[in-house]
C-alpha cells in the first residue's frame, strides 16, 4: 500500500468507479470497496479544505482506509512525517455521533500510533454538519476550525510514501498478560470490537450471578468438597470463550478478572506450567489469585480461600478430576466460572480431552467464539494454514516472515538451532532427539532467546519462533499434513507442531531434518505458483 493524493481521489464522483480508482492510486493488491458514505465524506472534506487555498502538494501523502492487519483496526486518513516526528489522523463520519464515542476512537487511534511518534494531530470530520472537532493534549474533544487543520497539514514537509505496514509490528501495540505483564497491569491496551462485545455479554451473565450470590461463598462452607460430589440443582453460571491461537482469549480472560474481581475474590486457574510472569501477576493483582490446575485440590477442597469467580485458561487440558472439582465448587458456591479453551490445542490423550471440551460446552450458559487472529500477522497466519492444508493455499503473500531450512542430519539440525538461538529466536521442541542440553538454555541471558517444550509455551507468545520437522511428518493425498503415531506414544506431534508455531507473532523458521521431499512440499508454499 502506498500513500495517495486525496484531492485526485476526491474528483471521482462516480460511485461505481471510485473503489477501482482508490485501489489503483494506493497500489492495492486487491480491490478495496469504499462505502458510499465514505466517498461522500472524503469529497466534502476536500471541498472544505479547497476553500483555504492549500498548495496541491499538501494533499499528497495520505493513506486512505489503512488497516492494521493484526487486529483489523482501520484509520480513515493517515499522514506520517518521513522522520516520524508527527502524524496526522483524520476520521470521517457521515452523521453526528456522541462526543464520547468520537473521543474514544481518537484516543484508541493514538494508542496504536504512539510507538511511531509522540506528536499526533487527531481530527474528526462530520459530513452532516460540515464541522470538525479535535482531540487535544488534555485528551478531551474540542470544536475547531478548518484553519487549524490546514496549518497542521502545511506542517508536513515530507511524508512516508509506502510500506506503512512495516511500521506496525505486533509487539508495538499487542500485549499479552503473560509476556508483557507490566503493560497489562497498567491497562496499556485496548480490546477489539469483538472482545468488547463478548465482555459485555459475559459481565451481564457472570456479574448478575456475582451480585446475587455474593454472600453465598461465605455461607456455603466450601472446605473439603469431594471431587465426586454432585451438588443438588444447577447453581452458579458457566460461560465459555473459545477460538484459535492468537484470537485474544487469554487477554480477555485476564481483563475480565480485573473488572469482575473489583467486589469479590477471583481465581485464575492456568492449565499448564506456572511461569515467572504468572507469579508476578499473582503478586500484583490484589483480589485475584493465579495458580496451576495441579493445585486445584489443595486450594479448593482443603479450607483454602473462597472464590466467587473462577476463570480457567487453556481448559481443554483439564483432567477429569480437576474439571469435576471446578464444576462442583462453582455449583455449591453459586459462583461464576469462565472457561477459555481451544479444542485444537490438545497435545496428548485426545479422547479424554475432547470429552472434557464437550462437557465444558454442555454446562455453559453461553459459548462465545473469538475469530480473527490479533496476535499473528495475516501473512504468518496464512502460511500456517497452508502448512497444515496445502489445498488452502493463497497467492496473496510472499511469506517473507517465514524461513524454511533444510538440514541433512540431527547434528546439523542442532547446529542450525544454535545459529537461530543466537539471533533471537525462541526454540520450541517436542522430541528429546532435538533437545539441546539444559545448560545451554539455562545459560541464556534474561530477556534473550530460550529453549522450551511445546507444553511449556501454553498461553505464551514470542516474536520469533523456531521448530524442527522430520520424517514423522508427511502429506496425504489431499495435501493435509499428518504425523506418524507410534504405538503407546501419547503425544500428538501434529498438534504439538501447531501449538508451537502458532506462538509466533512476527517470524517463523522451520528446519526440516533429513527429508528432502517434505522440505520441498513446505518450501513450495513460499514459491510462486507453477504455470503451464
Amino acid at each position: 500500500m502506498k500513500a495517495l493524493n486525496i484531492y485526485f481521489l476526491s474528483q471521482m464522483d462516480d460511485e461505481e468507479y471510485f473503489s477501482q480508482y482508490e485501489t489503483a492510486l494506493s497500489g492495492g493488491k486487491e480491490l478495496h470497496t469504499v462505502k458510499t458514505h465514505e466517498q461522500a465524506s472524503l469529497r466534502a472534506l476536500v471541498r472544505a479544505l479547497s476553500a483555504y487555498d492549500l498548495p496541491p502538494e499538501c494533499y499528497d501523502g495520505f493513506f486512505f482506509s489503512f488497516v492494521i492487519s493484526h487486529i483489523s483496526k482501520e484509520f480513515d486518513l493517515l499522514k506520517i512525517a518521513d522522520d516520524h516526528s508527527k502524524i496526522l489522523n483524520i476520521e470521517l463520519k457521515s452523521q453526528y455521533i456522541e462526543e464520547e464515542r468520537i473521543a474514544k476512537q481518537l484516543l484508541q487511534n493514538r494508542y496504536y500510533l504512539r510507538h511511531i511518534s509522540g506528536k499526533i494531530f487527531s481530527y474528526t470530520y462530520i459530513l452532516s454538519s460540515g464541522t470538525l472537532c479535535r482531540l487535544g493534549d488534555d485528551e478531551k474533544l474540542h470544536g475547531c476550525s478548518f484553519t487549524e487543520l490546514c496549518e497542521d497539514i502545511k506542517g508536513f514537509s515530507g511524508y512516508v510514501e509506502r510500506d506503512i505496514d512495516a511500521l506496525f509490528r505486533a509487539d508495538d501495540f499487542l500485549i499479552s498478560p503473560c509476556n508483557t505483564p507490566d503493560k497489562f497491569l497498567s491497562h496499556s491496551y485496548f480490546l477489539t470490537t469483538q472482545q468488547n462485545d463478548f465482555k459485555a455479554q459475559i459481565v451481564t451473565l457472570a456479574g448478575t450471578e456475582l451480585w446475587e450470590n455474593e454472600d453465598a461463598v461465605n455461607a456455603a462452607g466450601l472446605a473439603a468438597i469431594p471431587a465426586s460430589a454432585e451438588p443438588e440443582g444447577r447453581n452458579g453460571v458457566f460461560i465459555s470463550i473459545t477460538g484459535s491461537p492468537g484470537t485474544g482469549k487469554t487477554l480477555l480472560l485476564y481483563d475480565l478478572a480485573c473488572d469482575l474481581s473489583a467486589g469479590t475474590l477471583a481465581a485464575i486457574i492456568h492449565c499448564g506450567p506456572i511461569s515467572d510472569s504468572h507469579r508476578y501477576l499473582d503478586s500484583k493483582m490484589d483480589r485475584t489469585d493465579i495458580f496451576s490446575s495441579s493445585d486445584i485440590a489443595r486450594l479448593l477442597t482443603a479450607g483454602g480461600k473462597r472464590y466467587s469467580l473462577i476463570l480457567v485458561d487453556e481448559s481443554q487440558r483439564l483432567e477429569r478430576k480437576e474439571f469435576e472439582i471446578i464444576r462442583n465448587y462453582v455449583r455449591a458456591a453459586g459462583a461464576a466460572c469462565i472457561f477459555s479453551f481451544d479444542s485444537r490445542q490438545i497435545l496428548y490423550a485426545p479422547d479424554e480431552s475432547l470429552q472434557i471440551v464437550k462437557d465444558i460446552q454442555d454446562i455453559s450458559a453461553k459459548v462465545l467464539r473469538l475469530s480473527g487472529r490479533i496476535r499473528t500477522s495475516k501473512e504468518l497466519s496464512s502460511f500456517i494454514i497452508t502448512l497444515f492444508s496445502q489445498k488452502r493455499r493463497t497467492n496473496i503473500y510472499d511469506y517473507g516472515c517465514v524461513q524454511v531450512i533444510y538440514a541433512r542430519s540431527v547434528s546439523e539440525t542442532l547446529s542450525f538451532v544454535r545459529y537461530y538461538l543466537d539471533r533471537g529466536f525462541d526454540y520450541i521442541s517436542y522430541d528429546s532427539m532435538y533437545d539441546l542440553p539444559t545448560r545451554e538454555s539455562a545459560d541464556r541471558p534474561s530477556g534473550g532467546s530460550h529453549v522450551y517444550s511445546a507444553y511449556q509455551v501454553i498461553g505464551q507468545e514470542f516474536d520469533a519462533v523456531l521448530m524442527v520437522m522430520d520424517r514423522r511428518f508427511y502429506y496425504d493425498d489431499n495435501g493435509d499434513l499428518n504425523a506418524c503415531q507410534k504405538s503407546g506414544d501419547p503425544f500428538l506431534y501434529r498438534e504439538m507442531l501447531f501449538q508451537g508455531i502458532s506462538r509466533a507473532r512476527e517470524k517463523l523458521t522451520v528446519i526440516v531434518c533429513g527429508d528432502p521431499e517434505l522440505f520441498a512440499r513446505i518450501n513450495s508454499i513460499k514459491l510462486p505458483p507453477q504455470t503451464d
